[in-house]
């Protein structure tokens, strides 16, 4: 067996592991693979803005003197809201276009596996870990100057993967079978109601009594 035909399966492997996520929550929530989808994507945004940010910090930590790597850092952050707005923007396309289609001709949809998607998600979810690694190779004679650049590396690495590990969540998400739309339930209903229901206090069931228990002897 190849390589290829390896990472296929467990691409395939992989992929059901979503399909579980997306059945419990469409049974559960009503979300759809586009609403899970789309909150990969804002997940990848927001980790953007992080790095970017992480990378500004880094650079005034370097040189106080360089405001403008701090003002490039947080304008670079904004590339992540832009992407991903606009990357919702081609889910809801996607989702309109795939129900037309589902609704006109009833055909079948058929998940394709890609070979590459296993590494990226292997190699982008490794990236932490790899700056942590990295930062204990760092040196300074600022050894508070080092920790907090020691800190920033770690924390652009955490964000490197959750980054990579969220991109391709939604795509895995995209690749779902469509499923006929449903009532949705709100992220605080999700939220609200797990913590409801295990601080809900249960009424004890009173046993009946067995008869004659309160007649006199």
């Amino acid at each position: 067996m190849s390589l290829e035909s390896i990472l296929t399966k467990v691409d395939e492997a992989t992929w059901k592991q979503y399909e579980k996520v997306t059945d419990w929550a469409y049974k559960n929530y009503g979300w759809s693979k586009y609403d899970l989808a789309k909150s990969s994507i804002w997940g990848e945004g927001i980790s953007i803005c992080g790095v970017y940010t992480y990378l500004g910090i880094s650079g005034f930590n370097y040189n106080p003197t360089k405001w403008l790597t701090v003002l490039t850092g947080v304008c670079c952050s904004l590339t992540g809201i832009l992407y991903a707005n606009t990357f919702s923007k081609g889910v809801n396309s996607q989702e309109q276009i795939e129900n037309e289609t589902l609704t006109r001709t009833e055909a079948v949809y058929e998940p394709r596996f890609d070979a590459w998607r296993p590494l990226a998600l292997g190699f982008t979810t490794s990236l932490g870990s790899l700056a942590i690694i990295a930062s204990c190779f760092m040196n300074q004679e600022n050894v508070e100057s080092l920790e907090l650049q020691k800190t920033i590396v770690r924390l652009m690495g955490i964000g490197l993967s959750t980054c990579g590990f969220c991109h391709v969540s939604a795509g895995y998400f995209l690749s779902q079978i469509p499923k006929p739309p449903k009532a949705k339930k709100s992220a605080w209903q999700a939220l609200y109601e797990p913590v409801t229901k295990y601080f809900r206090k249960v009424v004890p069931q009173l046993e009946p009594k067995p008869e004659g228990a309160n007649s006199s002897a």
